[in-house]
């Protein structure tokens, strides 16, 4: 999991929290070496590395990491493309978020971006933008969302980027490159609020880590986000989401308030 510089690891630091308790196990954050002090004093369970672009691949094999975070507070910047494409090189399952996708809003980095994704094997990538994020990204799919809904454009962009997608909002859209698609139904309007976005991206990112395939992780992973979130009642935020994101047997709930279409 990657985080931000000094003063913009919170969005990093909940993101690890929570991949933790949804059951990843062993959560490490990569940072910049002048963020550790901060980091630190903010965990305890979460381990703690700086590890760049360069070497990423090898310590994704030597540690044998199953899945890897990207995005949130990462900053947009080339840094943060070359962190992003080298973690396209490795084996583990991939979850894009906030700034690992605006930083290649520009045409010709969106082509890089989705030729390294679509030349993955096995290894699952997942897209998570919100409706800004998404427009950056896929501009021409923005159009098409305006005129005829987001689930048709979910559904092309997904086979555009050759990645689950999951197109953020009060209707969450989850599709991939085969033209599956979910609606989830369960979230609640508090849900609103800053810093759940990175909630959500460490909750897929940790099913990733257990196993499930990239489709089930992101639809499991937006139904218990969900779920955490009418737990928590109102007047919640995005701190309070991780502790209730309880490692569920997910391949048999998250159908529960998901409407397929």
């Amino acid at each position: 999991m990657r985080t931000g510089a000094p003063a913009q690891t919170g969005a990093g630091r909940l993101a690890a929290r929570a991949a933790l308790h949804i059951g990843a196990g062993a959560v490490t954050l990569t940072a910049p070496k002048a963020a550790h002090a901060e980091i630190a004093a903010h965990e305890t369970a979460i381990m703690l590395t700086h590890t760049d672009a360069k070497n990423l691949p090898t310590t994704t094999k030597s540690r044998n990491i199953r899945a890897i975070i990207a995005g949130p507070a990462n900053g947009i910047n080339a840094a943060t493309r070359e962190w992003v494409l080298a973690a396209l090189t490795t084996p583990a399952a991939l979850m894009l978020d906030a700034d690992a996708l605006t930083s290649f809003a520009e045409t010709e980095h969106q082509k890089t971006l989705f030729a390294a994704i679509q030349t993955r094997e096995n290894a699952a990538t997942i897209l998570t933008p919100h409706s800004g994020e998404f427009a950056r990204l896929f501009p021409s799919l923005a159009k098409i969302a305006e005129k005829t809904g987001r689930l048709k454009a979910a559904q092309e962009a997904a086979k555009t980027a050759g990645a689950v997608l999951v197109l953020k909002g009060a209707d969450t859209i989850i599709a991939d490159p085969l033209g599956n698609a979910l609606i989830n139904a369960n979230a609640p309007p508090d849900l609103a609020t800053a810093g759940s976005g990175d909630v959500l991206a460490g909750a897929i990112g940790g099913l990733l880590a257990g196993g499930m395939p990239g489709f089930h992780a992101a639809a499991a992973g937006v139904w218990l986000h969900a779920e955490a979130a009418r737990a928590c009642g109102t007047g919640f935020t995005a701190e309070d989401l991780p502790p209730r994101l309880t490692p569920m047997t997910a391949w048999q709930t998250h159908n529960a308030d998901v409407v397929e279409r």
